[in-house]
């Protein structure tokens, strides 16, 4: 089984990804503070991929990924739909090999970069 933690403002993007529990995956998603900090450090899970959307109304995915120190052998995703200033905020988590996707993503594009980062 492989956990997902997806974080993002917007609940229906999440179905982007379908992915399910069938095909051994386990996605859970947060939007908020209370959330993300409840997965990441009281649910017990280990992540094995982090998705994260950069633009979001009280954190980014960078403030996310600073906020929280996740553990960089965690693979991270940032997804945005403001492409002004990605490449400097991407800049910062360079240690995290942060790929970048436009939104809205499209899921057989997205389902595939997903599946070849958690293999």
């Amino acid at each position: 089984m492989k956990n997902i933690f997806w974080v993002d403002d917007e609940p229906l993007r999440a179905k982007t990804l379908n992915l399910n529990v069938n095909d051994g995956y386990l996605v859970v998603f947060a939007h908020g503070y209370d959330e993300i900090y409840y997965c990441l450090n009281l649910m017990g899970i280990v992540w094995d991929l982090i998705i994260l959307d950069h633009d979001m109304p009280r954190m980014n995915g960078v403030s996310v990924v600073q906020t929280f120190i996740i553990d960089r052998s965690i693979p991270v995703v940032l997804c945005s739909v403001n492409k002004d200033g990605r490449e400097k905020q991407a800049a910062l988590l360079t240690e995290y090999a942060v790929p970048f996707y436009d939104m809205p993503v499209t899921e057989p594009h997205f389902k595939r970069n997903i599946i070849t980062i958690l293999d």
